[in-house]
């Protein structure tokens, strides 16, 4: 389980060490400066939105140290491409990359459905028959 106060914790750091102003850290990521302040103050927590927008404008910061606490190496600019594509899966491996030229195999015996996204966020259930 995340714990909210150790994210906002690391949230102070990522500011700190990046030596930003709260309010030149909201405008950096995007956000209402009010909304960092009541997130470092402990009145909110931070939203996933909050930590989508952290991860894409601090390259050296991933989503294991921002959630876990977890450092990990440095991500390679392969795997960040897809932040900086908004290509954010819950299953990568399956993602299928422009220099790859064999398509990920899929069971079809176990297939039960497919949901494609589009661009303007709406979506589509493809149900087997």
């Amino acid at each position: 389980m995340v714990e909210q106060s150790k994210i906002i914790e690391r949230i102070k750091r990522i500011i700190s060490d990046s030596g930003l102003s709260n309010s030149s850290f909201a405008d950096k990521i995007g956000v209402p400066r009010s909304s960092i302040s009541h997130i470092l103050s402990g009145r909110n927590n931070p939203s996933l939105d909050l930590i989508i927008k952290i991860l894409r404008n601090f390259d050296d910061i991933n989503a294991d140290f921002l959630l876990k606490g977890e450092v990990l190496p440095p991500m390679d600019k392969d795997s960040k491409s897809d932040l900086d594509n908004k290509n954010m899966t819950l299953f990568p491996e399956l993602d299928i990359k422009e220099d790859t030229k064999e398509r990920p195999k899929i069971d079809e015996e176990v297939l039960k459905s497919v949901i494609l996204v589009y661009q303007n966020d709406k979506f589509e259930i493809l149900k087997k028959k």
